[in-house]
C-alpha cells in the first residue's frame, strides 16, 4: 500500500508539474561539472542497495530461477525510469540553485501556484513514511 501511494504521488508529480517545464532551467546542463554528476551518482547507486531484498521472496515463487531476475530488473527499470523522470521534471520547473533545500519537490511546486499538486505530494509523502 505504501508504495502505490508513493508511486501515485510520483506520477500525480510528474504528469502535473510537466506543463510547466522551461528548457532554460537546464542550462548549464552540468552547473557543478562531472564531479557534481559523479557524486549525484554515487548518492543515487546507494539507493538502490534495497533490490537485492526481492530475492527474500524466493521461497514464495513458483519458478524462482525465472522469475527471481524478471522481478529484480523490472523493479529496477520502473525505478530508474520515475527516478529520471522526477529529476528532468524538478529541474525543468525550478532552476538548479533553488533545489538545496530540505522539501525541493513540494518548494518548487509552491513557487509555481500548484497547490493542489503539492498538497497531494505533500500528503502522500508524509502519510508513506
Amino acid at each position: 500500500m505504501m508504495v502505490t501511494i508513493k508511486v501515485i504521488a510520483i506520477l500525480i508529480f510528474v504528469f502535473g508539474a510537466a506543463r510547466a517545464v522551461e528548457p532554460t532551467n537546464w542550462r548549464p546542463f552540468l552547473p557543478n561539472g562531472f564531479p557534481g554528476a559523479l557524486t549525484g551518482a554515487a548518492i543515487v547507486f546507494f539507493t538502490y542497495i534495497g533490490f537485492d531484498s526481492v530475492s527474500t521472496a524466493a521461497e514464495e515463487c513458483r519458478r524462482p530461477q525465472r522469475d527471481l531476475p524478471i522481478g529484480i530488473i523490472a523493479s529496477l527499470i520502473i525505478c530508474a525510469t520515475l527516478y529520471v523522470a522526477v529529476a528532468v521534471v524538478l529541474t525543468g520547473i525550478a532552476n538548479w540553485r533553488t533545489l538545496n533545500n530540505a522539501a525541493p519537490v513540494v518548494n518548487a511546486l509552491r513557487e509555481l501556484g500548484f497547490d493542489s499538486i503539492r498538497r497531494w505530494v505533500g500528503a502522500a509523502r508524509l502519510s508513506a513514511c
